[in-house]
């Protein structure tokens, strides 16, 4: 942990993912150590990357900083690359990590948690009228095909008095 506490911005990444590894195998061993991490999360031990430049971070940020995020699913970091910070390892080095991740409390910013989707229509609704009738035509087909018997008398009605 110490050594982790002491990264700089010139030591390479691949040093500091492996001392992050170790870190949650650590855990792994023991989760009362859980605690002990804990004052790691003040600490400016997080790569993060505004650009995508492979094996390079422009800043160690902590873990109480403002927006960054940790990519761990590849489709979500080629998305969000150059438009929000990201964590600058790799998305399989984050899945070995994931103690870690938790004990900290920073499976928050896991990307696949907080992207989300929200679809939206737009346009205009217009009416078919060749695709209407086309339905139509196949009603009673389909009426006896999907509903059971006795329910087929009722909606052969309704279809009368509609």
């Amino acid at each position: 942990m110490l050594e982790a506490s002491c990264f700089k911005m010139r030591d390479d990444l691949g040093y500091i993912r492996d001392i992050l590894l170790e870190l949650d195998k650590f855990l792994e061993k023991d989760r009362t150590y859980t605690s002990q991490v804990g004052p790691l999360k003040s600490k400016k031990i997080w790569p993060v990357v505004q650009s995508e430049v492979h094996g390079e971070f422009g800043h160690l940020m902590t873990a109480t900083e403002d927006e960054w995020f940790i990519p761990d699913r590849e489709p979500l970091k080629e998305c969000f690359s150059n438009i929000v910070p990201l964590f600058a390892l790799q998305p399989n080095d984050i899945d070995k990590m994931e103690r870690l991740l938790k004990g900290l409390e920073l499976d928050g910013r896991l990307l696949s948690r907080a992207a989300m989707s929200v679809p939206r229509t737009s346009g205009t609704v217009s009416y078919h009228a060749g695709h209407t009738e086309d339905f139509r035509s196949r009603y009673e087909f389909m009426a006896r095909s999907v509903v059971p018997r006795y329910l087929r008398f009722f909606l052969l009605l309704i279809k009368f008095i509609l």
